[in-house]
């Protein structure tokens, strides 16, 4: 049986390199990331690698959109521990 065989299209993309936008610490996420602590931040906010902590402590540039990620998960943290905290 020589049926025809059906080829489906292949859908290429495109190839272009992206620019990966990288925002450098601020100041005050460092001083709340040090208080917290490195291990205990990497643990809870879901950031797995250590090594992206450790750069925005020392001011080496990361990926915008890991960084905002992170600030977010930041002041989730500070809001629910106030709550905890006794006054």
């Amino acid at each position: 049986m020589g049926g025809r065989r059906r080829y489906e299209r292949l859908r290429v993309q495109d190839n272009r390199v992206r620019k990966i936008e990288k925002v450098v610490a601020s100041e005050e996420v460092k001083k709340r990331i040090k208080g917290i602590g490195i291990n205990k931040c990497a643990r809870e906010s879901g950031f797995d690698r250590k090594n992206f902590i450790r750069k925005s402590i020392r001011g080496m540039p990361v990926k915008s959109n890991s960084y905002n990620e992170f600030v977010r998960w930041l002041k989730h943290y500070e809001s629910t521990n106030r709550l905890k905290t006794p006054k």
